[in-house]
């Protein structure tokens, strides 16, 4: 595992391998709302194009998403990146909306007194149920996490 140097004072982990293939280049650490990602904006016969170093150690899927496992955006090791669509890579997203009254992904104060747990699958949100406490609704919810989206259902906090 090698790191390469960004700006702001940000440094990317990637393989060895692709340190020889990408090292030497010029990159630049971008803030976004969930933390920095490794990029370029090289032009092109006049061009600007933006490039992000996970999806360029992943060969670039065009029209699919990389996903970092541990979701850490600077963490672009081969082991940490993997192909998914846009359902897969909010499964593994962490925690709660930031409006959320509860504080916790997927479950919320419902009417009498409940908690209620959901999830949304394909665009769909699915009602999981209601119980006393947020900790079984949050229980629920990470059970239908890893049901509907096995491996990127991920660990939640």
């Amino acid at each position: 595992m090698k790191l390469i140097p960004l700006t702001l004072g940000q440094f990317a982990k990637v393989d060895d391998a692709d340190f020889k293939r990408f090292g030497r280049l010029q990159w630049k650490a971008i803030k976004k709302k969930n933390g920095y990602y490794a990029m370029r904006e090289p032009y092109i016969d006049g061009i600007r194009f933006r490039t992000y170093l996970h999806r360029l150690i992943l060969g670039d899927p065009l029209g699919e998403l990389v996903d970092h496992k541990n979701r850490n955006p600077l963490d672009c090791r081969k082991k940490n990146l993997r192909i998914c669509n846009r359902s897969q890579n909010a499964a593994n997203r962490s925690g709660a909306q930031p409006n959320s009254k509860s504080g916790i992904r997927g479950v919320s104060w419902g009417q009498y007194g409940k908690w209620r747990a959901y999830i949304n699958v394909n665009d769909r949100t699915i009602a999981l149920g209601s119980f006393s406490s947020a900790e079984e609704a949050s229980k629920a919810y990470a059970r239908a996490n890893r049901k509907h989206f096995g491996q990127f259902g991920g660990v939640l906090k």
